[in-house]
């Protein structure tokens, strides 16, 4: 069976905030998620996708749900990526996604085996070789172990890990061990084994996102509406820089203003 392009906005109905969340902030987020959508059995359903579960859904169109969207989310039914921390390779301290991500045009990536590093590399080679030098666009990848003892291991081959990542990538690569047990379905990235490629707006909302080996057309797609949000975020700043400065003191009576 064919697969599907991706027919529902990826996301949660809540900003991101760099604040710790109780469970029940989490839950109320899901319920405004829910209330939005109305689509339940993504929020009331647990994820609980064990290692061979996901191994098996590779035998399907190498583990892909859909397919990622030709156009742009609109702005206006898009959803906001959650908050996550980890520790960058430049620094041994708590980052987060929504310091580095607000005010950008940002590639994210959920990076969770090797085979997910070979598919994040193919989606992003010609967005990276386009705007990776532009100060709009940011860059994040999150190396991402749930299991206490994986993400052990990994933080022992931290130095490893630097060697094989440009350095200008350093302070945005997260090693984290984020629990994402409310976050999997909502966010579309189901299996632990692939790697998942979210394009966020200034405002960290979900603008377009993929997952799995990329087709051509995705890596295409991704290009093209990375291109268009810095485009209207250039011209968003540019606006805002020329417009004339107001003043804030009042006319008083019979003067001028």
């Amino acid at each position: 069976m064919p697969l599907k392009f991706l027919d529902r906005p990826l996301g949660m109905a809540l900003p991101p905030n760099t604040k710790h969340k109780l469970r029940q902030d989490v839950e109320a987020d899901l319920a405004a998620r829910e209330k939005k959508l109305k689509e339940r059995e993504h929020l009331v359903k647990q994820v609980l996708t064990g290692y061979y579960n996901d191994v098996h859904q590779l035998k399907y169109h190498g583990g892909k749900r859909w397919i990622a969207p030709e156009v742009l989310v609109r702005a206006d039914m898009a959803l906001y990526f959650p908050d996550l921390e980890g520790t960058s390779l430049s620094e041994n301290k708590t980052v987060h996604t929504t310091d580095l991500c607000k005010g950008k045009i940002t590639i994210l990536c959920i990076i969770g085996s090797q085979m997910a590093e070979t598919h994040i590399a193919e989606y992003t080679k010609m967005v990276l070789t386009s705007f990776g030098n532009d100060p709009r666009f940011r860059f994040v990848q999150i190396n991402l172990q749930e299991n206490p003892l994986k993400a052990f291991l990994v933080s022992m081959f931290t130095r490893r890990i630097k060697s094989q990542v440009p350095p200008q990538y350093h302070a945005t690569y997260l090693l984290s061990s984020y629990n994402m047990e409310y976050y999997r379905e909502p966010l579309g990235c189901t299996n632990k084994m692939l790697g998942y490629v979210y394009l966020l707006d200034e405002d960290c909302k979900i603008r377009w996102a993929a997952g799995g080996h990329p087709n051509p057309e995705e890596q295409v797609s991704l290009h093209k509406c990375t291109g268009v949000l810095l485009k209207r975020l250039r011209q968003t700043g540019n606006t805002k820089a020329s417009r004339p400065a107001v003043s804030s003191v009042q006319s008083t009576k019979g003067g001028k203003k």
